[in-house]
């Protein structure tokens, strides 16, 4: 039976097959850590959302061995007990017949209408729940800016550019940037715990020259860098060092911190700044970026960045 076992986590579990562990595969805080494939050789006690078996009883000679998730619920393992009490004793009630639905008793139809209403309030509740879940996620990805590094970084960067009217390009090891007919610029992103030196810069010029000797005409290389990537973005020391920021002014090429990139973002997205008027700060900065310089007093403080 192992090789039927996947992995799969969640709480919402629905009985499938009347058993003496109903009571306790209705606990509040039951979940499954795994699911089962569909097969003959056991039965299905309950099902997750997506119709995977979460809990079942596999028939041996004359015994069973019930598969069954776990809970955190306090009084859970009292109420196990008390079901393998049952299996001992069974006194399962009987599969209700076929037939039993000609009977109708009083309050029930309107019992079950109301069940029904209910029942589509949650569906729609839940469809609400993943959007409002989805739009937090894309919302706050911006976030991955002050502290991510390698791919993750990467994907971040293109987000946030994009969001400011600058959608990068992996082509090969680098990314570009095109504005409007112009040809592209040259974008490197890095991630440290340490500051961002010499070494990551010159990688940035080697894409340069690469681009140059292949006969295009590059009009500006970025380093996009977020350095001490462990500590509170007030607290960190300069992004660059001194010969990387020197090395940068000599071949016009711009440096800009993670952070400066994610206080962008959120002042366009609260309306204070233009997308047109950022990236020309971009191509007209030699040296390290500073937002400061295109916006003044509204740049967000490094205290508000968390």
């Amino acid at each position: 039976m192992a090789r039927l076992v996947k992995e799969g986590t969640g709480r919402r579990i629905k009985i499938a097959k009347r058993s003496p562990f109903d009571s306790y595969l209705k606990l509040p805080d039951t979940a499954f850590g795994a699911h089962l494939e569909r097969n003959a050789s056991y039965e299905a006690l309950a099902l997750n959302e997506a119709g995977y078996v979460v809990a079942a009883q596999s028939k041996i000679g004359t015994g069973s061995i019930f598969l069954l998730p776990g809970t955190t619920f306090r009084e859970g393992y009292e109420t196990l007990i008390g079901c393998l009490s049952g299996v001992l004793n069974p006194q399962v009630e009987r599969e209700t017949p076929v037939w039993i639905s000609d009977f109708v008793v009083p309050e029930e139809v309107d019992t079950v209408r109301k069940l029904r209403g209910i029942n589509e309030q949650i569906h729609t509740l839940k469809t609400d729940e993943e959007n409002i879940t989805r739009k937090l996620s894309e919302i706050t990805g911006v976030k991955r800016l002050l502290y991510e590094q390698g791919e993750p970084l990467e994907n971040a960067v293109r987000m946030a550019l994009s969001e400011l009217g600058l959608p990068a390009t992996k082509v090969g090891d680098i990314d570009l940037v095109t504005l409007d007919a112009q040809e592209p610029l040259i974008i490197e992103i890095t991630g440290s715990e340490s500051q961002i030196g010499i070494d990551k810069f010159r990688q940035l010029l080697n894409y340069v020259m690469d681009e140059q000797e292949k006969g295009r005409a590059i009009p500006k290389s970025i380093l996009i860098a977020n350095h001490q990537i462990s500590i509170p973005p007030e607290k960190r020391a300069s992004p660059f060092t001194d010969k990387a920021i020197e090395q940068s002014k000599v071949f016009h090429s711009c440096l800009l911190p993670t952070v400066e990139l994610f206080k962008a973002v959120l002042l366009f997205r609260e309306g204070k700044l233009d997308q047109t008027r950022f990236s020309n700060a971009l191509m007209k900065t030699d040296g390290v970026f500073a937002l400061s310089r295109l916006v003044g007093a509204e740049s967000p403080m490094l205290a508000s960045v968390s």
